[in-house]
């Protein structure tokens, strides 16, 4: 894998694996800070039935992962976001905060 690829993985148990759909993110010119657009299509069980726009493929989420108000029909949008990266900012916005209470 090069520098410039994106890397899926998995971290539910029962979610299809992200890693097939790197091709097709790299073919729509998607980078790495572009969510995945994905249809709610059906629920059953504890899961939530999504379609993966401008394909035929179809992933298995948490229904208790998605917000309450989704319905059948909405479109949804999937982030793959690391950790150190929503650290990074919280503490960035954390910083501002006390800059913006001591000026």
């Amino acid at each position: 894998m090069t520098q410039n690829q994106t890397q899926f993985v998995t971290a539910i148990p029962g979610v299809r694996d992200m890693r097939a759909h790197q091709g097709l993110v790299q073919q729509q010119g998607a980078d790495e800070n572009k969510p995945l657009k994905a249809t709610l299509t059906a629920t059953e069980n504890n899961y939530a039935i999504l379609k993966l726009e401008g394909t035929e493929e179809l992933i298995k989420w948490p229904k208790a992962k998605i917000p309450a108000a989704a319905k059948i029909g909405d479109t949804l949008l999937l982030e793959a976001v690391s950790l150190s990266k929503l650290k990074e900012e919280e503490l960035s916005r954390m910083r501002q905060l006390l800059e913006d209470l001591i000026n």
